[in-house]
């Protein structure tokens, strides 16, 4: 029973850096207008809570990729952008988990 504070306070951690990366996702990413059949930029990042349930995925691992390779080949977005923004969450998820 001691380490229930300690993991409530992980969770707050991971859930306060998922809610501003899935804020910023939906600023950065949510209006893209990319609907193709293996990408729709608005399902994965139009709204606040499918931005927040794609960063999940992105954090267990599950098909990131899937996510992350498309948005390298929109145009009028930095590549350098798109890496330094998944990067840094996914390295900032990683070290409170």
């Amino acid at each position: 029973y001691q380490a229930i504070p300690a993991m409530l306070n992980a969770f707050a951690l991971v859930v306060i850096v998922l809610a501003i990366y899935a804020i910023m996702a939906t600023e950065f990413f949510g209006s893209l207008g990319i609907q193709e059949p293996d990408f729709d930029s608005y399902a994965l990042f139009g709204i606040f809570s499918s931005s927040g349930f794609t960063l999940f995925q992105i954090m267990t691992g599950d098909g990131w990729t899937g996510v992350v390779r498309p948005l390298f080949e929109v145009p009028g977005i930095s590549p350098a952008g798109v890496t330094i923004f998944f990067v840094s969450y996914i390295l900032i998820v990683s070290m409170i988990l």
